[in-house]
């Protein structure tokens, strides 16, 4: 059976874990939340630009039909020479206003987007950063339970069935690996 000291390690290695995958989740939580809201934004930023270039045609039809009177009440024949030509730079000038206003409204809504893909990279970000840290937490409590790693990350002096300065890698069967090859 293992020693009070054994159990305390691994104890507040599991606690430690377990602080961090909440922890973990509840900011992976809070991103996605982030990321909806974003992408809800985008919507309703597209349907807004979609309303007001809609607004603003209505508005240049209604300009479009009081210069026609105007003409019409001074006497000008709308269907020739500088009535034609005033309505014809009216109704360009209006529609590239309705088109800024579309324009304007794609690149809110892309912001948004953007903003929405960013938060979810955040998530997957945050929660592969968060297990692998509880992992760590998890490894380094049942290490230092085994007297293997001591919390400076020093080998230890001695522990274990082996000391660490005794530990030789690559070496099995009493003979070491060839640098040699075909390389």
């Amino acid at each position: 059976m293992a020693d009070p000291i054994t159990w305390l390690a691994v104890a507040s290695a599991v606690v430690g874990a377990t602080g961090t995958v909440v922890e973990t989740e509840s900011a992976v939580d809070d991103a996605q939340a982030e990321a909806n809201i974003a992408k809800s934004n985008a919507e309703i930023a597209a349907q807004q630009a979609g309303q007001a270039e809609d607004a603003k045609r209505k508005s240049n039809r209604d300009l479009l039909a009081r210069q026609r009177a105007a003409f019409s009440e001074n006497g000008i024949v709308n269907d020739t020479g500088t009535a034609v030509g005033v309505q014809a730079q009216t109704g360009i000038a209006a529609e590239l206003d309705a088109l800024n206003i579309r324009y304007e409204g794609m690149l809110q809504r892309t912001n948004y987007l953007n903003q929405a893909l960013a938060a979810k990279a955040r998530a997957k970000n945050t929660r592969t950063s968060g297990y692998l840290a509880a992992a760590s937490q998890l490894l380094g409590g049942g290490m230092a339970a085994k007297g293997r790693a001591p919390s400076t990350g020093a080998p230890p002096s001695s522990g274990g069935t082996r000391a660490w300065s005794t530990i030789t890698p690559f070496k099995r069967s009493g003979t070491t690996p060839s640098m040699k090859g075909p390389y």
